[in-house]
């Protein structure tokens, strides 16, 4: 059960069912029916995408072993290089964000934040860092190795970036159930708690960061949410979480039903598509690309899953290829991280999250994400591994 629920192909299938089973929930009037073409488009991706999974699973790709333990020693220098590199950046920045925000500066907007270029490299090596040392810390507790990931976490919250907070805490996540050898009822059963918790506390922060108040009116109101939500008894702090997991297969729908299914944009589904913003942001200046707006049911919610801007491009085709683009780059990285490698737990857990994430928007595209893979694979390669009995 454990190496189904980290296997990439598998995760990107049960992440399209939950979006596909919130989305059936029908309970805004923003969203457009789901029509036939999207639906037979998934579930023929989640037929190959199974395939893709058993493949990788015959081919023992998918695993967990308890990865050796840093010294204390280098813990603490790489972790201390990652806080210079932000003491350089509140430096440039003239203060630290969050106690910009604190004392009154609510403009603040986490994505000019830094120096350029050099931002890219120390957020992708923190939540790599990040990620490495918990499985560290899965692999045998000890309350040093546990402050020393806690600091690799704190800089995300001091630069008030939520999405890199929660893509590595998403990531830790799949380290710990890759740990376990099978999943108890108990231990499915207080998962489904936390996140009860994390949601309902999720939507209290959208409803205080919104109107400044603890109320969910305003929310209901402006998201249309349908007569049946609204007489449920279902609290309606979870209806923050009913949007951020279906909006983006609205938005999706959205593009099938308003843009031209014959699209001939190539040059615009290489460069925003496949190729990472730092470097596409670049190409398109040389080149004199524009990116073509996608539609959308509302201008607050902007999250489209990773086939919307190839819809955008190429029509049904450009969707077609990014699956196809999908499978090529998930295999050729399984099958190019090196098993034995101290890296390999870390970098796989890193590709589920990309995976995972794919659901809200493309990837591909956004190097904050997508440069963590780097560094696992590098590692792999220039740091001999020191295996020690395998959990598999």
């Amino acid at each position: 059960m454990t190496k189904i629920l980290v296997n990439p192909f598998f995760v990107y299938i049960l992440s399209f069912v939950i979006v596909l089973f919130f989305y059936s929930l029908g309970w805004s009037e923003l969203f457009p029916p789901i029509t036939s073409s999207v639906i037979f488009f998934f579930a023929a991706t989640f037929i190959i995408a199974s395939l893709f999974g058993m493949l990788v699973q015959h081919h023992k790709r998918i695993y967990y072993q308890p990865t050796p333990q840093n010294s204390n020693r280098s813990k603490f220098l790489l972790t201390g290089i990652v806080w210079v590199g932000y003491g350089m950046e509140f430096i440039y920045n003239k203060g630290i964000p969050l106690l910009m925000v604190f004392q009154g500066d609510l403009d603040y907007d986490y994505r000019l934040f830094g120096i350029p270029a050099f931002h890219v490299l120390l957020v992708t090596f923190n939540s790599f860092l990040a990620v490495y040392f918990f499985h560290q810390v899965v692999s045998r507790f000890s309350i040093t190795g546990f402050i020393i990931f806690t600091a690799t976490i704190l800089p995300s919250l001091l630069i008030i970036n939520r999405g890199m907070l929660l893509m590595m805490l998403t990531a830790c996540l799949f380290i710990y159930v890759s740990s376990l050898k099978k999943i108890r009822w108990i231990q499915m059963i207080n998962l489904v708690v936390l996140l009860l918790i994390v949601f309902y506390f999720f939507g209290l922060l959208g409803n205080l960061r919104q109107t400044g108040t603890w109320s969910s009116r305003y929310i209901i109101e402006a998201s249309k949410a349908t007569p049946q939500f609204k007489d449920s008894i279902i609290p309606k702090k979870y209806f923050w979480t009913y949007l951020y997991v279906s909006s983006p297969l609205a938005n999706f729908q959205t593009t099938v039903n308003r843009v031209d299914s014959d699209r001939n944009s190539w040059a615009a589904f290489l460069n925003f598509e496949i190729l990472p913003d730092f470097i596409s942001k670049r190409t398109a200046e040389l080149a004199g690309l524009t990116k073509d707006s996608k539609p959308q049911v509302t201008d607050w919610l902007n999250a489209s899953t990773f086939y919307t801007g190839s819809y955008v491009a190429l029509g049904w085709l450009g969707v077609i290829l990014m699956f196809g683009f999908f499978l090529m780059t998930t295999v050729a990285y399984l099958f190019l991280l090196r098993r034995e490698s101290n890296f390999y737990g870390t970098g796989l857990a890193i590709l589920n999250t990309f995976v995972l994430y794919c659901t809200f928007d493309n990837m591909y595209a956004f190097s904050g994400l997508c440069l963590q893979l780097v560094y696992p694979l590098l590692f792999s390669y220039l740091r001999p591994s020191s295996r020690i009995q395998s959990a598999a």
